[in-house]
């Protein structure tokens, strides 16, 4: 197989190579690369793993970590029913927020 390169971007993979422009050039490589790789200095490199969007529970505990934010979010998610302390604990505010979230 070959991949197609143009500087450290992999354009493409293909059996066969093909004429292609002077930019660009023919690399030999095996089934294990694909277009996410990059190749620097006659070395691909794999790509980043693919991270995942956070939870409600990371949501929330960011929100912790910063007053002003929290404040925020309770005051955009709250119809004027809610009185941090008063009316509802801290748990069913958690709650509340991850359900909007």
């Amino acid at each position: 197989m070959k991949a197609l390169i143009q500087g450290t971007r992999v354009c493409e993979i293909k059996n066969e190579e093909y004429k292609v422009h002077p930019s660009l050039k023919w690399v030999d490589v095996d089934d294990t690369i694909t277009t996410r790789h990059t190749y620097v200095n006659g070395v691909f490199i794999p790509p980043a793993p693919a991270t995942l969007p956070p939870t409600k529970d990371e949501i929330y505990a960011r929100s912790l970590r910063n007053s002003k934010v929290l404040k925020a979010v309770i005051l955009s998610l709250n119809d004027g029913t809610l009185i941090p302390g008063a009316n509802v604990s801290n748990a069913e505010l958690k709650a509340i927020i991850k359900a909007k979230l």
